[in-house]
C-alpha cells in the first residue's frame, strides 16, 4: 500500500490523503523558518510513516498581505524549508514533489473555505 502525504494552505496545512492524518504548520508573517513545534510534528509524521511507502507532496502558500513578488518567493521558501527538513530527516527526495502557489490563489482558496 502506498501512502500519499500532501502539504497545503496559508501557513501550510499538512494532511495525509490516506489514514486521515493532519497537522498545521504555521509560519510567522513574512517568514519561512520552521518553528520548534513544527519540527517536532514533522519528525513524528516521518516516524509514523517510516514503514510505509510514502509520497510527499508539498505546496507552499502565503496570504495576500504584501507585494505579489515577495509572496510568491515566500511561498517557495516555505515549501522548500519543509522539503529540506524532510530530506535531512530521512525522507527520500525521489518520493517528494513541490508546488508553489501565488498569494492570489491562496487568498481565493482561503475565502472559499470560510
Amino acid at each position: 500500500m502506498k501512502k500519499v502525504i500532501s502539504f497545503f494552505a496559508a501557513g501550510m496545512l499538512l494532511h495525509a490523503a490516506v489514514f486521515a492524518q493532519s497537522l498545521t504548520i504555521l509560519f510567522e508573517n513574512g517568514q519561512y523558518a520552521l518553528n520548534e513545534q513544527s519540527k517536532v510534528d514533522l519528525l513524528n509524521l516521518i516516524a509514523s510513516n517510516s514503514t510505509i511507502e510514502t509520497e510527499w507532496s508539498i505546496a507552499g502558500h502565503t496570504d495576500d498581505v504584501g507585494p505579489k513578488p515577495l509572496n510568491e518567493k515566500l511561498s517557495q521558501q516555505r515549501a522548500l524549508s519543509v522539503l529540506d527538513f524532510l530530506i535531512k530527516n530521512g525522507v527520500d527526495d525521489s518520493s517528494t514533489s513541490v508546488l508553489f502557489f501565488s498569494c492570489e490563489f491562496s487568498a481565493e482558496l482561503l475565502k472559499s473555505n470560510k
